[in-house]
């Protein structure tokens, strides 16, 4: 009898132990709890993902892009950063972000959006190049920018699209280095719009 209690109380505590373990590997995912974000399932295979709620934009070539930080400071900001596994240096980031701390819609932000790539594309990169990104849904808006690196060249795509008044999915793609990135900001947007939306 003190055997078979013995091995219940053993097996008890194996089961109380896997809970934990399971818990622990959710609380270990920094993705646990943003499901508006873009997932590991929906990229490339991924080395590492952060996930911060500080405001956080790539830096580009052209000094009009600067005013992206003050868009994209709200109190509404989440972004993850998945750094891609294999010899090229390529990173994602997915973002949900709310309207500028100055405004009350986000309707504001594609506005100085528009205005501040227009004036890229005219002639405000500095270095290599600025156009603005293809084959985005209507609404959106997005630019790819090209420039030197000591690592080679370096390519950034990111573009914008209005979920509702208050809120925009951005995807942003930078590739330093030969050749191509594995996906590009048109393949990861419609999914990033669709879990944001169905957040």
């Amino acid at each position: 009898m003190r055997a078979l209690l013995v091995t219940a109380a053993l097996a008890a505590a194996l089961a109380l132990g896997g809970c934990a373990d399971d818990a622990g590997s959710d609380s270990d995912d920094p993705l646990a709890g943003h499901p508006e974000l873009l997932q590991v399932s929906d990229l490339p295979p991924v080395d590492s993902v952060e996930v911060s709620e500080q405001t956080n934009v790539s830096k580009t070539n052209c000094a009009a892009m600067d005013a992206e930080w003050n868009l994209a400071a709200s109190k509404d900001f989440v972004y993850a950063w998945y750094e891609l596994e294999g010899d090229s240096d390529t990173t994602v980031r997915s973002a949900v972000q709310g309207p500028a701390a100055t405004s009350d819609a986000i309707d504001d932000t594609f506005t100085r959006l528009e205005s501040m790539i227009a004036e890229c594309v005219a002639g405000g990169a500095s270095t290599g190049t600025f156009e603005r990104l293809e084959g985005l849904p209507d609404g959106a808006v997005g630019f790819v920018a090209t420039q030197d690196t000591s690592n080679g060249t370096q390519t950034t795509e990111r573009a914008y699209v209005k979920l509702d008044d208050q809120r925009a999915a951005v995807v942003t793609v930078v590739h330093t280095g030969d050749g191509e990135a594995p996906v590009s900001v048109t393949e990861l947007l419609p999914k990033a719009v669709e879990r944001a939306s169905d957040a």
